[in-house]
């Protein structure tokens, strides 16, 4: 073992040595007689990736733009689009309606605000998620009226006290409005 400067920065490197431990430079001292592959330039790795990401996200965005513009609007191409999740009239029971229509949440959140001017003292306690029963079957969807049921409620009476109550707020589908809530002790 011997002691040569390097190729790249002229520091003392031992002839074993595969690459130079000041400039890391491969093979520093000229002695390896094994052809080494040429380098590989380095690809720039996660910045590579991200731009990658970044422009499928954009192809996506444009493809789906073109697409909502190339509908001529026709009825038959409306009519086609809607679903259960979009129009309750399409949904095919009570339990579709309340799963899946995308008004729901709408239904849920005036009903807990009727509920809550109902309330004759302090503000009623809610469970996190609200309003998640219905009753089965396929009248909603036949009628129009939906009823948006909440077991777990808690209402406070005239002590301060809260109690469990049951809260069935009565929903008019077609005129998007409440059309009654009842509170009654479990």
């Amino acid at each position: 073992m011997a002691l040569l400067p390097c190729r790249e920065c002229g520091h003392q490197v031992s002839t074993e040595a595969p690459i130079c431990p000041q400039c890391g430079a491969k093979d520093p001292t000229g002695e390896d007689k094994v052809a080494q592959p040429p380098a590989k330039p380095k690809s720039g790795g996660c910045a590579t990736v991200i731009m990658a990401i970044m422009l499928m996200a954009f192809f996506v965005a444009v493809v789906r733009e073109k697409s909502s513009n190339t509908n001529n609007g026709s009825a038959t191409n409306n009519q086609a689009e809607k679903t259960c999740k979009t129009e309750w009239r399409l949904c095919k029971d009570n339990g579709d309606l309340a799963g899946n229509w995308s008004g729901w949440s709408k239904v849920v959140i005036l009903c807990k605000e009727a509920a809550n001017d109902a309330a004759s003292y302090k503000e009623p306690e809610w469970p996190w998620v609200s309003f998640q029963r219905y009753r089965k079957g396929y009248d909603y969807v036949k009628n129009g009226i939906a009823l948006a049921i909440e077991n777990d409620a808690r209402f406070s009476n005239a002590f301060g006290t809260f109690t469990k109550v049951i809260v069935i707020c009565s929903y008019d589908l077609k005129n998007d409005k409440v059309i009654d809530v009842r509170v009654t002790q479990k």
